[in-house]
């Protein structure tokens, strides 16, 4: 073996050696040099602050806490007003039949006019301020929703829970009524003429609601140079920790 190969073994071998030792001296350095005191800063939420007043020293955006964005998410979908669509074929051809098959028996069942006139105008009635599937009308009941969006046509309004009912309350309402017209109602099966005439209509609800979620402002506002974030002793509420948290980010 050449000395001049030799030496150029001796030369990568200390190359690398000087390598592995400035890697493990940064390392060591990172590991042992005192950290920044943001990076330590620590709180406990709705508990008081426990360190010194803390002075912004440079101007920083307060970033929303993820518990914050995720309550006004959750506020969004209860105080959604639910959408329906209103389907207009349904009430003719179901007032139709039950006002033929009242007058096919009624007859026979000594049912005066005046009672099937009113029958007909109880259903007219329901079907025009609309009928709701029960599960539907239960939910929103339970949600404590209070008015619904009906449209049809591209034409809609607002409308109170109150003015509509469910496919049972329609069948109770007529089954409540005189006894004759009960008797005809049970014969002709009167729950068959009840068809609910909203329907929720899915891609609508989600395009609003999401549309809603998507405006949720994730910033709030800015720190100022000098400005305050926290004095010594408050309660950390999430304002506070908003700032503190932001601090961090933006240290």
């Amino acid at each position: 073996m050449s000395r001049y190969n030799h030496i150029h073994k001796t030369t990568a071998t200390q190359y690398l050696l000087r390598t592995a030792f400035i890697v493990v001296g940064i390392a060591l350095l990172s590991f042992f040099c005192p950290r920044e005191a943001t990076q330590t800063l620590q709180y406990r939420l709705n508990q008081p602050w426990d360190g010194n007043a803390l002075i912004a020293k440079d101007s920083f955006i307060i970033h929303r806490s993820d518990s914050a964005i995720a309550k006004e998410r959750i506020k969004i979908y209860n105080e959604h007003e639910p959408i329906y669509e209103i389907k207009t074929d349904v009430a003719p051809g179901q007032i139709n039949k039950f006002t033929h098959d009242l007058d096919s028996v009624g007859d026979m069942f000594g049912l005066s006019h005046e009672l099937r006139k009113r029958a007909v105008m109880l259903l007219v009635e329901d079907y025009a301020n609309g009928i709701l599937p029960d599960s539907s009308y239960q939910k929103m009941v339970r949600n404590n929703i209070k008015t619904v969006h009906l449209y049809a046509n591209n034409e809609g309004n607002h409308v109170d829970i109150k003015s509509l009912k469910s496919h049972k309350m329609v069948y109770d309402q007529l089954m409540s009524e005189e006894k004759t017209l009960h008797d005809v109602l049970l014969h002709i099966k009167a729950n068959r003429y009840i068809q609910p005439n909203l329907v929720y209509d899915k891609l609508k609800n989600e395009s609003e609601i999401d549309a809603k979620i998507n405006n949720i402002p994730i910033f709030m506002g800015r720190v100022q140079i000098g400005e305050k974030i926290v004095d010594k002793g408050p309660i950390v509420v999430e304002s506070i920790a908003e700032k503190l948290d932001s601090y961090i980010k933006h240290e």
